[in-house]
Parts: C-alpha cells; sequence; structure tokens
C-alpha cells in the first residue's frame, strides 16, 4: 500500500477529517447519488491509496474538519478544488463535478509516494470545461428561415423523455440514441412545467431542485458544445388546481373574466401564476448567464380543450383573443424586459388536430404577432389519414411567411399504429422512421416546406423508433453531426 508518511490540510491532520456532501436532492433519487457515490469512492482510496483509513461521510456539518463535495453550480463550465477555513471544498455542477473529484485525486494528491504533504490555498485550483457556443440565436433563426426556404435541410429534433419523470435527460436522450441508431437528433426539448413549486398537491411532481438544475445546464452547455439546439416547452400547472384528474397541467380557468385576473399584474392569481413559473424562470436565467441560446415554446396546443390554458374551456366557454395574445406578451415582458434575455427563439405552436373541428378558432386565432414570434408550427398526432391536409393548418402558417416547423410529431393514441396489449394499454406503436420520412417527403412534393420537427417522447421519439436511423441519414434531414458541420463550415 502506498501512503504518505503524513497528509495535512494547513497543518490538521487529514485523518480527523470527515466527507461531506452538499447540495439539494435530486427529484428521482431523493439524493445526489452521482456526488454520494464520489464521496464513497473518495472514501475508499484514503483508506487504500492514502493514508490507510477510510474517512467517514458525515450527515451534516458540524464542528471539526471536512472534505465538502459539491455538485449544484449552474455555471456550465467552472469547476474547482479549494483549501478555505481548514477545510477542502471541490465543487463544480453535475458533469464538472468530476473533474473537479479527478483533479484532487490525481493532479494534487497523486499516489502518495511515501511523502509528506500539507494542502494550504496554494493548491486551489480553477478549472473549465471548455464548453463553447457555436452559434448565436440570430443565427440560429437564421438556420431556420434557410432550412424553410431550401427543403431539403429539415433539422430533426425530439423530445427527451425525462422530462416527465427524472429531471432532464439530454444526456440520456443522446446517449439513447447513438446506442439505438448510431445518430441524434439536431434539436432536444426539454419540459419544465412538471417542476412547478405550486404543484404540491400532485403526486410525482416536484420543485426544481439545485441539483437538477445544474445537471439540465450542464447536460444542455454539453449538447450545445456538440452542435446542438436545446427547445424548452412548459406544461404549466393550474394555479387554480381545480383538475378533476388531478392532472397539474389540466383543469380549467372557467371564463374570461377569471382569465383576465390571471393576468392582471398584482392580483392574488396573478402572483400565483409567477409562482408556478419560478422554476422555469431559473432555468432561463441560468441558460443567460451561460450564453446558452434556446428555443422557447409557452402555451403549446393553445387551440385545443385538453390544457387550462386552452382556448376551448368547454361549456361552450371560449377565450378570447384579446386574453391569449396577453398570455403571449405576459412571457415576452417576463423574458425579454424583465429577466434581459435576448438568446431566445420564439416558437408558435397550436395543435392542427383542433384545426376546422369542433373546436373552432383557427390555428392563428391566438397568434401575437410577427414581432413576437420567430417560427409558426404545429403540433401534429397522425392516425395515418394525412391529415395536415384535410384542414387549413398548413396555409394558415403560411400566411405568417415565419419559417414552419412540426413543433410536435408522431402517431396518435387512437390510430392505426397504436399496438396494445390484452388489457387494452399502448405499449408502443408500429410506426417507423420509414414512415415518418414518407411523410416528410410528401410534404416537399407538395410545397409544403418545414424548417425542422420534433418527435415526441419514448415510443414515439426518433431515439426509440424502429428505422431511426434511416430517418437521420436521410439527405433531406440534419442530424446533429449534420447541423455540427454546418456550424463549423458557417463560424470556422
Amino acid at each position: 500500500m502506498s501512503t504518505f508518511r503524513k497528509l495535512t490540510v494547513c497543518g490538521e491532520d487529514i485523518s480527523e477529517f470527515s466527507l461531506y456532501v452538499d447540495g439539494d436532492s435530486s427529484v428521482n433519487s431523493k439524493v445526489p447519488i452521482k456526488t454520494v457515490t464520489l464521496a464513497e469512492k473518495l472514501s475508499a482510496l484514503f483508506n487504500e491509496k492514502y493514508i490507510g483509513k477510510a474517512l467517514p461521510i458525515a450527515e451534516e456539518m458540524g464542528s471539526g474538519n471536512y472534505i465538502v463535495l459539491s455538485a449544484h453550480s449552474t455555471n456550465a463550465n467552472a469547476y474547482s478544488v479549494k483549501i478555505e477555513n481548514g477545510n477542502i471544498y471541490i465543487t463544480g455542477n453535475y458533469l464538472s463535478i468530476t473533474d473537479a473529484f479527478d483533479h484532487f485525486t490525481e493532479k494534487i494528491l497523486g499516489d502518495g509516494e511515501e511523502r509528506e504533504l500539507d494542502l494550504t490555498s496554494e493548491y486551489n485550483y480553477e478549472g473549465s470545461m471548455g464548453f463553447k457556443v457555436p452559434y448565436t440565436a440570430e443565427q440560429l433563426k437564421e438556420l431556420f428561415k434557410l432550412s424553410q426556404e431550401r427543403g431539403d435541410m429539415i433539422i430533426s429534433g425530439t423530445h427527451t423523455w425525462g422530462s416527465w419523470g427524472n429531471g432532464s435527460q439530454v444526456g440520456d436522450t443522446w446517449g439513447h440514441s447513438l446506442k439505438m441508431c448510431g445518430h441524434c437528433a439536431a434539436i432536444l426539448e426539454l419540459d419544465v412545467g412538471r417542476y412547478s413549486v405550486y404543484a404540491p398537491s400532485h403526486p410525482g411532481v416536484d420543485t426544481l431542485s439545485d441539483f437538477d438544475l445544474s445537471m439540465i445546464v450542464a447536460e444542455s452547455a454539453k449538447f450545445i458544445n456538440a452542435g446542438g439546439i436545446i427547445s424548452v416547452c412548459i406544461h404549466m400547472c393550474n394555479p387554480l388546481m381545480n383538475a378533476e384528474d388531478k392532472v397539474f397541467y389540466r383543469g380549467r380557468l372557467g371564463s374570461n373574466e377569471v382569465a383576465d385576473e390571471l393576468l392582471t399584474e398584482g392580483t392574488e392569481l396573478n402572483g400565483k401564476l409567477y409562482k408556478t413559473l419560478e422554476p422555469t424562470i431559473r432555468l432561463l436565467k441560468a441558460f443567460k448567464e451561460n450564453g446558452l441560446p434556446f428555443m422557447f415554446r409557452p402555451l403549446h396546443e393553445v387551440n385545443g380543450d385538453w390544457f387550462w390554458w386552452c382556448i376551448n374551456q368547454k361549456q361552450d366557454v371560449y377565450l378570447s383573443r384579446d386574453i391569449i395574445v396577453r398570455f403571449w406578451k405576459l412571457f415576452y415582458k417576463l423574458l425579454t424586459v424583465e429577466l434581459g434575455i435576448d438568446n431566445a427563439v420564439w416558437i408558435y405552436s397550436p395543435s392542427s388536430n383542433a384545426s376546422d373541428g369542433a373546436y373552432k378558432p383557427s390555428n392563428l386565432y391566438a397568434y401575437p404577432g410577427d414581432e413576437y414570434v420567430d417560427v409558426v408550427g404545429c403540433d401534429w398526432y397522425t392516425g395515418g389519414d394525412y391529415e395536415i391536409e384535410k384542414c387549413s393548418t398548413f396555409e394558415n402558417l403560411q400566411s405568417t411567411d415565419k419559417p414552419i416547423a412540426l413543433t410536435e410529431f408522431g402517431p396518435g393514441d387512437g390510430s392505426k399504429f397504436a399496438i396494445k396489449n390484452e388489457e387494452g394499454k399502448i405499449v408502443g406503436f408500429d410506426f417507423t422512421g420509414l414512415d415518418f420520412l414518407e411523410i416528410l417527403q410528401n410534404l416537399r412534393s407538395r410545397g409544403k416546406k418545414i424548417c425542422y420537427f420534433l418527435t415526441w417522447t419514448y415510443a414515439r421519439s426518433t431515439a426509440t423508433m424502429k428505422e431511426s436511423k434511416a430517418l437521420l441519414e436521410s439527405d433531406i434531414v440534419m442530424n446533429l453531426e449534420d447541423l455540427a458541420s454546418y456550424w463549423k463550415k458557417l463560424n470556422g
């Protein structure tokens, strides 16, 4: 066993130190598993490699000296090892904490080598992950315009499946995509609605912890560094909390009068709305602080009747166009004026499934105006009948002269593609990447060009569906690798 003859921190014997994990718990694990794992590994290293004694892991910091591991920074790049006030602090974000740990164990402690070492502030170190942002928000907007004009460089995208159950999972969706088909979509979309701090009564919904926020920011920065694009949507929690099925994004406002109160600054209901948006605000501020451009897709499928913010409130109650436009402008003011966020690309995305049918309002009914929107699109869940050609969806969108996207796409639950078990539960879809590619080619041949598509999550995702490799390798589709090459060529 190779150990130090003597290892101290500012003169204090390190064998008397304890380890402490600092940071909020994550939603899925209840403890920051990664940091705890590193603490356990460090304790074992002290026993096996450094001093012949395992350091205890304390549940709380009391008197005495500590080696503190913290992994909830929202700085996408920075990590550090610092000796302060007799303690050692190994800090970073969800990803960079590993680099901070490695620097401490490999660069500072090394192999022990039967030597004496006193750790003081001269060993302090600040490192960087080296993530860069290869494009600006303006270049992103120009890319969508170019893609729309050409029709043969449709940017691929998919929703991240972890958004509903266990954090951002940009990394998991990315990794699973590579494992399944060797490629990843160029756009990954997060959903932060489930983190609403105003949703305590809904099982499975929690607030956005510091640990999870760090994970989302770090994974997003890494994906953007690789050339990818991050989109953000919100299944917002209903401030009234009146959904009969207890699903946090359902329920009703019930009238234009209640909606007016919701949007009127200073009212109690307006305060509840801002309360439910706090996690989203924290995330978007962190994106801005790290210089990360992003797509923002609020009020999606507003022309339907299934979310509390939808125009059709049922029982013959419809929210007025003025109300919905005010709602959009509330978001716009919040981001651009109050938060100073100027690196967002704004996406207007009604549902094509609600067009020209029982829901009546056009998919442009709630369009807030050209100055508030960069890309228009529609959420289309197909039953296999090419529904988008049986309504005015595309023609309406084309009238805006904005780039057009399929902002959500997939086979519908009631479609011929649904695969059900004996109990009637959907267990998958008999819909492949080749089926989707045929749809994209048909749209193109009919003059209906789109700049990007975004498949939904789990079984509907490009990360999971069969033949997605053929889709992502198509000569009319841009995957992550293609987009990285585009940015490199554009910016050198």
